[in-house]
């Protein structure tokens, strides 16, 4: 970073599974990713924001479970304002999820145009998974890192020390989270 000069990074989430504390009624379905982007970002010496895009429409977690989370970092003062995309970034982001498909990341523009409620998305199971837009899917929240992973997220806290990518698997399986790098030979396996 010093090399590059640069002086702020923004982290974003589309959906969830960044909230996850480990009490919640469901496990998140691509939680290694995040936890460890998280982990890194939490640890940064510039300023660092991590904005959570898209509220809820992974499915990864229930409504429920992401509004006490949410709450929690908000309480703990990690919450650091909004932005609601506009009509540009609405065509913006078809555009971009046109060139990379993604189950996940086109659900903040789709309820930016007002599409809300129950929709099915095919991200991990074979059956789909129901999310449901509402308008707070159209606004990114900004939160400090530093206070997601200490008020919030346990797993990252426990992964972020992690030698290697073995072993924050582990630490996660341990936990009874499946990590996405393990899915496929999951899936294999159910087979």
């Amino acid at each position: 970073m010093s090399e590059l000069g640069i002086d702020i990074f923004v982290g974003m989430d589309v959906g969830s599974d960044s909230f996850f504390s480990g009490d919640e009624v469901k496990t998140p379905r691509t939680p290694m990713g995040d936890f460890v982007s998280l982990g890194m970002m939490s640890r940064l010496e510039i300023p660092t924001f991590y904005g959570l895009a898209g509220y809820g429409c992974d499915g990864e977690l229930e409504m429920d479970d992401l509004e006490r989370n949410v709450g929690k970092a908000m309480r703990a003062g990690g919450f650091l304002g909004a932005y609601g995309l506009t009509q540009r970034d609405v065509q913006d982001m078809f555009r971009i999820c046109n060139e990379f498909p993604d189950p996940v990341e086109r659900w903040p523009a789709v309820a930016a145009t007002g599409e809300l409620g129950a929709h099915r998305m095919m991200l991990t199971e074979p059956w789909g998974t129901t999310v449901r837009l509402t308008p707070l899917a159209a606004i990114d929240l900004f939160f400090d890192p530093k206070t997601i992973v200490e008020a919030v997220s346990t797993p990252v806290l426990k992964t972020r020390d992690a030698q290697s990518l073995a072993e924050a698997e582990q630490i996660l399986l341990d936990m009874g989270v499946l990590p996405e790098t393990r899915l496929i030979d999951y899936v294999d396996y159910l087979k």
